[in-house]
C-alpha cells in the first residue's frame, strides 16, 4: 500500500501545473493516508479546478477510484468551488482550453457544470467546441481521443453527440456516423434503458436533426428500437430538432408527423430500414437547408407514389360486353406492398384513376415505393369489383365475396422513376374461358340471375399471394354461372365460365337453365348445339337469344342444393334435384298430390301391380324416359350426399323438408312419405318412404332411399326391383 501511495504522489507531480513543492497549496498531498484524503483535497476550497481534476484523473488510473465515480467527483470539485458564478464557469472554460486534461473529463465537467446551473445548453455548446479546439496532436490522435470520449461509460448520450457536432469540422460524414454508431453502442443496462436514452437524446433542443436521425438508423441497426419505437423518436425529432419555422415549413413538417404511422405501416422492415439510412445520407450536410431536409424527409417517407396505369379490353370479348363501363374496377397488386395494401383502378366512362387502397379504405401514400424499385405488378378484373373489399390472409390478398366470379388478369414488370409508376396492363381471360349473353328488356343490377350448363365450370379467384400467384376457386363443373346486367344499349345479362376440355372446338349439345330471382324465382331452359372455343378466338362468345324465346319451366325446376358429386380424378360435378316427385302435381307438403307416381325399377311407367310376376325386367330411367333432355334418376351415391350432414332433415306434413346446410344456400325440398306398392296394395302411405336409385346392387335389387317413420331416411337398403317405389328426378 505505501508503494502505491508512493507512486500516486509521483503521478501527482507529474500532473501539477507548477513544480512539486510542499510550499505550494495547490499540489501539498502526500498520500499518507487513505483515499478520503482525496476527497478531503476535492473539497478543498482554496485549490484550483485544474489541480482538483488532476487528483480525479489520477485517482482514476491508479485505480483509487471507479470510471463510474467519474461525474459526482467532479460535482463535487464544482460544489466545493468558492467565487460569482461567472468566476465559476470561467474556471471550467479554462480547463476546456488546457490539452492537460483528457477529453472524457472535460466532457464530464461540462455535464457537471450543465447540472450544477453554471451553463445553459448555449455555454454547454460553446465549451465542447473549446474543448474540441483545444485538442492536440495529430487528425488521427484527435479522432482516436474523440472515439475514447464517445466509448465511455461516463457521461450521458445526449452529451457525446453535442461533442461530435461540435468536432463535424475533424470529420467527415462516414467518421460522423462512425463515432454515432460508437456512442450508441457505448449504452449499457437494457433494451428499455437504451430506449428511454434514445428519447432523451431525439428530445435535446439543442441536438441537430441530422445527428437524430442518425442515431435513430444506430439504434435501429443494432437491433433495439423496433419500427414503432423509431417512427416515434422521428416524430419526436422532428417536433424538437425543426422549431420557429415559417408557416408553410411548419404546416410541411406536421403533415410528414401526421403520416408517418401510415406510410411506415406500409414499408418491411428492410425498407423503413433503408429509408432511415438514406434521409441519413440526404440531410447530412452542413449547407442544407430546412426546407431541403423536410424535402428529403418526405421524399423517403411520405410522399407518395404516382401511378398512371390504364387497361386494355380483350379482343376475344368483342360482341358481348366489348368495352369498359362506368364503374368499372381493377385490383392491382404489388409484390412490394404487404397486404392488404394495394391499388385500385376506377372507370368513369372515360379515363381510369389510381387510388391506393388499405383494406376497405383510402389510403394515400401506403404503397410508398422508392426509386428504383421494380418487380411485376399482377392486375384483376371481376364483375361486381365495385362491391368488393379486400382484406388480408397473412401474406395474401382476400376479396370479401365467396362467390365465384369469371375475371380478367393481367401481369405488367414496371420500375418506380420519379415516384412515378406506368404503363398499360393488357386484360385477358384465363386460357378456357367462354362467355354468353341472353338479352331481356327487364334487365336490373338488383335481380339475382343465373346460368347453368354441365360442360361449364365458374371459376374465380379466392385470394392473391404476394408474389401475385393467384389461388382460384374449386368449383363443381356444371355450378351457376353468376349473370351481370347490362343496362346500356342492349338490355341483359352477360355470363362467364370454364369449357370443359371435351366440349372444346367440337359441335356439341348445350343444355342451359336460366334462373332469375333466386332459387324460388323463374326458371327456363334452351337446347344450342354448337361448336364454342374455336380456333383465332372466334366462338368464344354465344348469343343465347331473347330470354322471352326459351321454355319456361312450371313443373320440375332444378334446385341448386349445393350438392356436389366427386369423381374419382377429384373433379366434381354440380347435382340438381327436381321440386318434385315424377308424376306429382303439387309441392306441398300438406297435399297427396305431391306423391307422385310408383315405379318398378328399370320401367318407365306406372301400373297397378308391382309383383315379381308382373315385372318386366327392363333397366330404363323412369326420369329420362318422362322428361327427356338430361333429367334421370339419382346414383345410390347422390343419394347418400343429400342425406349427409351439410343437409338438414325435417319432418312436416307428409315427410321430410330438406334444407341445405351448404355454405350460400338456402334452398330446400319437400320429400313426401309417399309409402310404396307390394303388388297392388299402397303400403305406409304418408309415414314411410321408399325412393329408387340407378344403382343395381344385383340381379334383382337395387339400392333405395328408405326410412320408417319420421326418422331421417338412409340409403343403406337394397330392395326387389318388382317393387313399385317413388322417383325423384335429378340432373347434372
Amino acid at each position: 500500500m505505501k508503494m502505491k501511495k508512493a507512486l500516486f504522489l509521483i503521478v501527482l507531480c507529474m500532473l501539477a501545473f507548477t513544480a512539486c513543492d510542499n510550499s505550494n497549496p495547490e499540489i501539498n498531498i502526500r498520500m499518507e493516508t487513505d483515499y478520503s484524503e482525496i476527497i478531503n483535497a476535492i473539497g478543498d476550497a482554496n485549490r484550483s479546478l485544474s489541480n482538483k481534476l488532476a487528483l480525479i484523473e489520477a485517482a482514476m488510473k491508479n485505480g483509487l477510484a471507479e470510471n463510474d465515480a467519474l461525474l459526482g467527483l467532479i460535482q463535487e470539485a464544482l460544489s466545493s468551488m468558492g467565487g460569482t458564478l461567472d468566476e465559476k464557469l470561467a474556471a471550467v472554460e479554462a480547463v476546456m482550453k488546457t490539452r492537460t486534461t483528457a477529453l472524457e473529463t472535460k466532457l464530464a465537467l461540462v455535464e457537471a457544470a450543465v447540472n450544477k446551473g453554471f451553463a445553459d445548453s448555449q455555454t454547454q455548446r460553446e465549451l465542447l467546441r473549446q474543448a474540441v479546439v483545444a485538442m492536440g496532436g495529430t487528425l488521427e490522435e484527435k479522432i482516436a481521443a474523440l472515439e475514447s470520449a464517445v466509448k465511455s461509460q461516463t457521461t450521458t448520450l445526449e452529451t457525446k453527440l453535442a461533442l461530435v457536432e461540435e468536432a463535424v469540422g475533424l470529420l467527415d460524414n462516414e467518421q460522423q456516423l462512425a463515432l454515432i454508431r460508437d456512442a450508441v453502442a457505448s449504452l449499457e443496462g437494457t433494451a428499455q434503458e437504451k430506449l428511454d436514452a434514445l428519447s432523451v437524446a431525439v428530445a435535446s433542443q439543442t441536438i441537430r436533426l441530422e445527428t437524430k436521425f442518425a442515431l435513430i438508423a444506430t439504434a435501429v441497426e443494432q437491433g433495439f428500437a423496433d419500427q414503432a419505437g423509431a417512427i416515434d423518436a422521428v416524430k419526436t425529432a422532428l417536433e424538437t430538432g425543426l422549431t420557429d419555422l415559417d408557416d408553410n415549413l411548419l404546416q410541411t413538417r406536421d403533415a410528414i408527423i401526421s403520416q408517418l404511422d401510415t406510410v411506415a405501416a406500409c414499408m418491411t422492415p428492410e425498407a423503413f430500414s433503408q429509408a432511415l439510412a438514406d434521409v441519413v445520407s440526404a440531410i447530412n450536410s452542413e449547407t442544407q437547408t430546412v426546407a431541403g431536409m423536410l424535402a428529403a424527409i418526405e421524399k423517403y417517407f411520405v410522399a407518395s407514389t404516382s401511378f398512371s396505369l390504364t387497361a386494355t379490353w380483350p379482343a376475344e370479348a368483342s360482341g358481348l360486353k366489348n368495352g369498359w363501363e362506368k364503374g368499372d374496377v381493377i385490383f392491382v397488386f404489388f409484390p412490394n406492398a404487404r397486404a392488404p395494401r394495394y391499388l385500385r383502378m376506377d372507370y368513369d366512362g372515360a379515363k381510369w384513376s389510381c387510388v391506393e387502397m388499405e383494406g376497405a379504405k383510402a389510403s394515400k401514400g401506403c404503397l410508398n415505393f422508392q426509386d428504383g424499385t421494380s418487380n411485376t405488378m399482377t392486375a384483376i378484373y371481376l364483375p361486381s369489383g365495385a362491391d368488393m373489399e379486400v382484406s388480408a390472409s397473412g401474406v395474401d390478398y382476400v376479396f370479401s365475396k365467396d362467390t365465384s366470379y369469371w375475371y380478367l388478369t393481367a401481369t405488367l414488370p414496371y420500375t418506380v422513376s420519379n415516384r412515378s409508376v406506368s404503363g398499360t396492363l393488357a386484360m385477358h381471360f384465363p386460357a378456357d374461358f367462354v362467355q354468353f349473353f341472353v338479352t331481356d328488356a327487364t334487365a336490373s343490377a338488383a335481380k339475382p340471375v343465373e346460368l347453368r350448363e354441365p360442360k361449364l365450370q365458374p371459376q374465380g379467384i379466392i385470394s392473391v399471394a404476394s408474389d401475385g400467384t393467384l389461388r382460384l376457386t374449386d368449383i363443381a363443373h356444371g355450378a351457376p354461372l353468376p349473370g351481370y346486367a347490362a343496362t346500356s344499349s342492349q338490355k341483359g345479362y352477360y355470363f362467364g365460365g370454364i369449357l370443359n376440355d371435351d366440349a372444346r372446338n367440337v359441335d356439341t349439345s348445350f343444355h342451359f337453365t336460366l334462373v332469375e330471382g333466386g332459387w324460388k324465382g323463374d326458371y327456363y331452359y334452351r337446347s344450342v348445339t354448337t361448336s364454342l372455343y374455336r380456333p383465332g378466338n372466334a366462338g368464344r362468345s354465344l348469343d343465347l337469344y331473347p330470354v322471352s324465346t326459351w321454355t319456361r319451366i312450371t313443373d320440375y325446376k332444378p334446385i341448386d342444393m349445393g350438392c356436389d358429386w366427386s369423381y374419382s380424378n377429384g373433379e366434381k360435378q354440380r347435382v340438381y334435384w327436381a321440386s318434385r316427385n315424377l308424376g306429382a302435381t303439387s309441392e306441398n307438403p300438406d297435399e297427396e298430390a305431391s306423391y307422385g307416381n310408383y315405379y318398378a325399377w328399370g320401367e318407365t311407367s306406372p301400373k297397378t301391380d308391382y309383383s315379381l310376376e308382373t315385372y318386366s325386367g327392363a333397366e330404363d330411367d323412369a326420369a329420362r324416359a318422362a322428361l327427356g333432355g338430361i333429367w334421370r334418376m339419382p346414383k345410390g351415391g347422390e343419394w347418400e350426399i343429400l342425406t349427409g350432414d351439410q343437409f338438414k332433415w325435417e319432418w312436416k306434413g307428409k315427410g321430410y323438408v330438406v334444407s341445405s346446410n351448404v355454405a350460400g344456400y338456402d334452398a330446400s325440398l319437400f320429400i313426401p312419405a309417399a309409402g310404396y306398392y307390394n303388388g297392388n296394395e299402397l303400403q305406409t302411405k304418408g309415414s314411410f318412404s321408399r325412393y329408387w336409385s340407378s344403382t343395381q346392387t344385383t340381379t334383382d335389387k337395387a339400392r333405395v332411399l328408405a326410412s320408417y317413420d319420421s326418422s331421417t331416411p338412409k340409403v343403406a337398403y337394397d330392395m326387389n326391383r318388382y317393387l313399385g317405389f317413388s322417383v325423384r328426378p335429378v340432373t347434372f
